[in-house]
């Protein structure tokens, strides 16, 4: 690239539903000599029954072929960023949501308040990355927000104007919770309860899910445990 600075924003879409990895990506995951479709099988109740997949009875098969979805993934990431161009690169890796997999009884779906939608991985490492950091990982609530300020500062760029909390400063600092200030004035009306405290995003007291739903509130919770 000449020396010239470079900036990728790689958005990877699977493992997303419909959950249809190579065939190569199953092995291991489910029993080849096994028929998910086979009709000596009792049909699952409805709600693991997925609209992209209706004839499916084994919901193992379906728990499998995520698991399929997120190895092809990982082996695509990882032939990228050997690529000469990213080795001296400082690169973060994360996810805008989780996948709801049984938890609650909730299937194949992100449950917007869910922990297992909420809690996401967090991993950045490369160029620029202190050495005191590498391999340590962290506990506490972050936002998208502050991943973009600490690639910022990682970067050299530290007096560009970026909103967000540096990440590894808030680690110095010893911070594991705060109070999330970019929508406070969307909830000062009501109980003011959206703090961010061990890995979730608390609205408790905004009318429950049905009314987080309705008013689409945003929340930008990362995870609960990130590493560097």
């Amino acid at each position: 690239l000449g020396g010239r600075p470079l900036f990728v924003w790689l958005h990877l879409f699977d493992a997303h539903t419909p959950y249809l990895p190579p065939r190569p990506m199953m092995e291991g995951l489910y029993p080849e000599d096994r028929d998910p479709r086979d009709p000596a099988l009792p049909w699952p109740p409805d709600n693991q029954r997925p609209s992209w997949s209706r004839s499916v009875r084994d919901t193992d098969y379906l728990l499998a072929s995520y698991g399929g979805e997120v190895r092809q993934l990982d082996r695509r990431l990882g032939s990228l960023l050997r690529e000469q161009a990213f080795r001296r690169c400082l690169v973060a890796v994360t996810a805008d949501h989780g996948e709801s997999l049984g938890e609650q009884d909730v299937w194949f779906t992100p449950e917007p308040m869910s922990r297992a939608s909420l809690a996401v991985p967090l991993v950045i490492a490369g160029s620029g990355v202190p050495e005191d950091m590498h391999g340590v990982q962290m506990a506490g609530a972050t936002r998208q927000l502050d991943l973009g300020r600490t690639l910022h500062d990682l970067a050299g760029l530290a007096a560009t104007e970026f909103p967000g909390r540096n990440l590894l400063a808030r680690r110095a600092a010893g911070a594991s919770c705060y109070w999330n200030p970019t929508y406070r004035s969307e909830l000062e009306a009501f109980e003011p309860d959206a703090l961010l405290v061990g890995g979730y995003n608390h609205l408790t007291m905004l009318a429950g899910m049905r009314w987080a739903r309705r008013r689409c509130v945003p929340f930008f919770l990362m995870c609960e445990t990130w590493r560097l």
